[in-house]
């Protein structure tokens, strides 16, 4: 699993993906995306050895800023780095990425994690919302949240 701890009893993570395997292999990602809103939705990969990129139609809002159409592609051709880019009409709207040092989770690992990124957490939140206010006085185009799909899932169409 990649993702951000919870610390004192908050956590955002805007995306958490599990790794999933058949003994040494693996064979499926499973990118839960999350929203300010409390909602989430997971994209599942299937894992190909040859293909390390894989896109997939956005069936979720995430932000305000930019309508529920197009498509993420999701990189993981480097390890414990994921790029997620968002296209619409074949235009790069967005890039983001995340890294991180596969650490064992143990109480010692915990305590310094705690330690060297005590307000992590809510540094992510508090950044997410001051670039929402950075587009807003930009005038960008402003998408209300609309009815959250019954589904939850969206799967990689290799599946």
């Amino acid at each position: 699993m990649q993702t951000f701890p919870r610390i004192v009893g908050y956590v955002f993570n805007p995306v958490c993906f599990w790794y999933c395997y058949d003994e040494d292999k693996l064979v499926a990602i499973i990118c839960e995306v999350n929203n300010t809103f409390g909602e989430s939705h997971n994209y599942v990969i299937k894992q190909d050895a040859e293909e390390n990129i894989c896109t997939l139609p956005k069936e979720f809002h995430v932000s305000p800023f930019y309508d529920i159409k197009g498509e993420y592609k999701f990189d993981f051709t480097k390890n414990n780095a994921v790029k997620i880019n968002y296209y619409f009409d074949k235009t790069l709207q967005l890039c983001t990425s995340i890294k991180g040092i596969e650490t064992p989770w143990n109480d010692i690992n915990l305590l310094k994690t705690f330690i060297q990124h005590p307000f992590y957490t809510a540094l992510i939140i508090t950044l997410i919302h001051y670039q929402a206010i950075k587009l807003f006085f930009k005038k960008n185009k402003y998408f209300s949240k609309p009815i959250k799909l019954s589904r939850d899932l969206t799967y990689d169409k290799n599946e």
